[in-house]
This record gives C-alpha cells, sequence and structure tokens, in this order.
C-alpha cells in the first residue's frame, strides 16, 4: 500500500529540463493539413488553444539532425538518445532514452507605436508553463515568473516593462506602464526585452490566424513566376519553451544540454532560404516545494 510518506514525497522516475527557443529568422513549421482558406500553409497549432506550437516529433526531429550534422556525435549515440530510424529497418527500431515534449509559446513580437515591437506574453502562458513544470516537482528558478500570471489587474488590456514610463500602444491595445522589478535581467533573458503581458483575451486576438506575419511567395519556373501561395510564419524574436525528461541515472545529459546552446539549430521548412534557424538558452529549474 502507498503510505502517507510515498505520496507527500513521490519519486520521479525522470529528471527533467527545460529550454528556450528564440528564433532568430522567422519560423514555419507547417501543420501538414490542407487548408482552403487564404493563407495556404498555417503553422502548427495546439489544438486545445489554438496558440502556436511546435509539436514534440517536429521539435524531436530538428534536434536529431542538429546533433548528426553539426555535433561529434557518433550515430549510435544518436539513436541511444533519439531512438533508431525506421530506414535503418524494422530490426533496429528502438525507444530513445529522452522524452521530448511540445514546444508551447513564451512570447510573440507583436508591433507597437512607440517602438517596433514587445516581445508580448500573457499570464495564461505563463500558468501553463508553472504547470507543467509543477507536474515534475519543479519551478523556474526565476522568482518573477509566478508574480507575473497575477498581471494585468482589473480592467487593464496589458503592461508594459522597460519602455518607458508612459502609457503606449501595441497594436490596438494600450499598455500600463509598471515598475521594472529587481533582478528583472534574468526573467528579461527568457521572455525578451520590452516585455508586455496582455490580458488573455486580448493576447488570442493578436495571435488568431489572421494576425500573425503572412509571407507571399512563388515557384519560378525556367526564371518566370509560376504558382504563389501564402504561407504563415512565426517572425524572428518569437520565444517558446520545452521540457526534456531523461532518466535518473543518465550521465551524458549534461553535455548533451550544453552542446544544444552553442550553434543555432534549425526548425522546421525552408532552411535553404534562411527560416527556421533558432537559438536554445537553458531556463534553470529548482525545487518546486508542495505549498507552491
Amino acid at each position: 500500500m502507498l503510505s502517507q510518506q510515498t505520496i507527500s514525497n513521490p519519486e520521479y522516475r525522470y529528471q527533467v529540463a527545460m529550454f528556450g527557443i528564440r528564433t532568430l529568422t522567422n519560423l514555419h513549421v507547417g501543420s501538414g493539413s490542407e487548408n482552403y482558406g487564404v493563407i495556404d500553409n498555417l503553422i502548427q497549432r495546439d489544438p486545445a488553444t489554438n496558440f502556436p506550437c511546435i509539436n514534440s516529433s517536429s521539435l524531436k526531429g530538428a534536434l536529431r539532425e542538429y546533433c548528426r550534422n553539426y555535433l561529434n556525435v557518433n550515430e549510435a549515440s544518436v539513436n541511444e538518445i533519439f531512438g533508431a530510424d525506421k530506414k535503418d529497418g524494422e530490426e533496429s527500431l528502438q525507444a530513445g532514452k529522452y522524452r521530448f515534449l511540445q514546444a508551447d509559446l513564451l512570447s510573440i513580437p507583436l508591433r507597437g507605436l512607440e517602438i517596433p515591437y514587445y516581445n508580448a506574453t500573457s499570464p495564461w502562458l505563463l500558468k501553463n508553463l508553472l504547470y507543467r513544470a509543477g507536474v515534475f516537482g519543479k519551478k523556474p528558478a526565476t522568482d518573477h515568473w509566478s508574480a507575473l500570471t497575477s498581471f494585468p489587474q482589473g480592467t487593464s488590456p496589458g503592461i508594459h516593462f522597460g519602455a518607458g514610463q508612459a502609457e503606449v500602444d501595441l497594436e490596438d491595445v494600450s499598455l500600463t506602464p509598471q515598475t521594472i522589478p529587481a533582478g528583472w535581467s534574468a526573467t528579461q533573458s527568457h521572455l525578451g526585452d520590452n516585455v508586455a503581458i496582455l490580458s488573455d483575451a486580448n493576447f488570442v486576438e493578436l495571435v488568431s490566424d489572421f494576425k500573425l506575419p503572412v509571407i507571399a511567395r512563388n515557384t519560378l519556373n525556367d526564371g518566370r513566376s509560376g504558382n504563389l501561395w501564402y504561407e504563415q510564419v512565426l517572425s524572428a524574436d518569437t520565444r517558446l519553451a520545452f521540457f526534456v525528461l531523461y532518466p535518473k541515472d543518465d550521465n551524458a545529459f549534461d553535455a548533451f544540454s550544453k552542446s544544444l546552446l552553442v550553434n543555432p539549430v534549425q526548425i522546421g521548412a525552408n532552411g535553404s532560404i534562411g527560416y527556421g534557424f533558432c537559438q536554445l538558452f537553458e531556463i534553470p529549474l529548482t525545487d518546486k516545494t508542495p505549498a507552491q
């Protein structure tokens, strides 16, 4: 039977690490579904929230190619981490020992009137990532994350840090200035400069399909412009966050995690035209107490 001590102090099979993704160029990770609307190629979105995301399989595939092509890692080590490729034959199939969770939106650039853009987020986004870390008994080491989930307050549609002390406008939303908290630099490194926290309702509206950037592209045939189509992207400086689970007794994870931070990782389609180049960064975690 489970004792009270076992319930109060659960043993987790996996260790957990949290990484952020900062897009350096436009990112298009396609949804892969048919679309007959104005936008031909849509990005991946979480089916529950409709917020932009990167599915686990797309993220894992990109990290696998990064390790295979840019790091001095042999194929056996790659297969141990990610699992064997189907192309190697059914007899070689094996599961990887690391688990890669979906990358969820953390902040996104939205245009302002006083400055080019704000790194916008919402209370729900932060609560969602706090909850996911808490499932594994962890929380971000930066204390500001929890505090930011209480903004904006009252009927305010949004607040901003770092763009002066006057009321400013983001798209068609007025942002109230907020004093920058002490020790803000660590949180700023995760969310970006000129952080804006919008009410969830305003944020949902501003990241809908018809608000995100859409780029017109065409096919050249013998130097002549052919078929024209429209492709949705996440713009440069969008930030997402994901978790990696790894076995408790694994001694190689530190080296693996550090290797992800060395060079940009290409994620999604159109790498040959500069899409999808991203810088990964670590979001340190600390133990969460039962009361938190």
